[in-house]
């Protein structure tokens, strides 16, 4: 079984380069050398580990926010079927992000509809 605490691995400090803002908070690490990191120290390897911990504690947010948006596009495309709202009932921003969303999902299954079928010609 795994445990939040053993998500992030202590990391190696002697290969680890940290980039801190001005507050001296962590704010970046990387295992290669980078324009404005500087080497970690042993001294560094704890926050270097809450670093990380928090990083990924991030990133399971975004990851269960990215699948929440995609129920919430899929509740809205079945309300739409079922007429219990109307497209252009939403407001012209939504409209946008809505086509545009749909736009790049049709692309991601290989084909985009720019024209409507409006059957046999």
């Amino acid at each position: 079984m795994q445990h939040d605490t053993d998500v992030v691995n202590a990391p190696e400090i002697d290969m680890t380069f940290i980039r801190r803002d001005d507050a001296g908070q962590i704010v970046a690490v990387s295992r290669e050398p980078q324009p404005g990191f500087s080497p970690a120290s042993a001294d560094d390897a704890a926050e270097v580990e809450a670093f990380l911990l928090t990083v990924a504690m991030n990133s399971d947010f975004l990851r269960s926010d990215l699948q929440f948006i995609r129920v919430l596009d899929d509740l809205l495309e079945v309300m739409m079927e079922k007429n219990l709202l109307v497209f252009t009932d939403l407001p012209p921003e939504a409209q946008e992000k809505v086509i545009l969303r749909n736009q790049m999902r049709s692309l991601r299954r290989g084909h985009l509809d720019i024209l409507e079928d409006e059957g046999p010609l």
